[in-house]
């Protein structure tokens, strides 16, 4: 009888320890999916960063090479247009941008932010946007139904309540870098 009782008792963790063999296993399954579909969503974002740094790159050299406003640049001063320009928050509109970019990540720490008419400015161009003798620089990247024509919504990556004291600046000078600018 002792001996039965010990075969059973040996027999049940024999189980036991298959069980949790196998429960590790398909734990280290579910891991290595999960780390996979990260891996993924990693590739796609430093992709996205890397082309943004290189237009970023791009249009820095430009403005190192030559003022603004200095005539032979390719951004003359009468190639600009007025636009009234006013802010938005991810609180008010949501963090995902209409090109596909999360708001929340940290390459948007790099890059400020503009929603536009894409009637009127292609998605992915470069704006200088010139508020109170200062020229900015902006990715258009997002979009608003309140967005039409020439209106321009700033991203902050603050509270609405400091969106909300930027107000609305009408005859802003903005010059819009598109692909064509570059040659492209």
């Amino acid at each position: 009888m002792k001996n039965v009782a010990i075969i059973i008792l040996i027999a049940i963790l024999v189980l036991v320890s298959f069980l949790w063999v196998m429960k590790a296993n398909l734990d280290y399954a579910e891991i290595k999916r999960l780390k996979g579909e990260q891996l993924e969503k990693d590739k796609q974002y430093l992709e996205n960063l890397s082309e943004l740094t290189a237009r970023n790159n791009e249009l820095q050299n430009l403005l190192t090479e030559q003022e603004v406003k200095d005539s032979e640049c390719i951004l003359y001063e009468e190639d600009y247009q007025m636009f009234e320009v006013t802010a938005y928050t991810s609180e008010e509109c949501g963090y995902i941008t209409k090109i596909g970019m999360d708001l929340r990540e940290n390459y948007s720490r790099y890059f400020n932010i503009a929603a536009v008419d894409p009637k009127i400015i292609p998605l992915g161009s470069i704006l200088l946007i010139e508020i109170d003798n200062q020229v900015y620089t902006f990715l258009a990247a997002d979009t608003g139904s309140l967005i039409k024509d020439h209106k321009i919504d700033l991203y902050f990556r603050t509270t609405p309540d400091k969106a909300f004291d930027f107000g609305t600046h009408e005859g802003v000078k903005v010059w819009i870098l598109d692909n064509k600018k570059f040659g492209q």
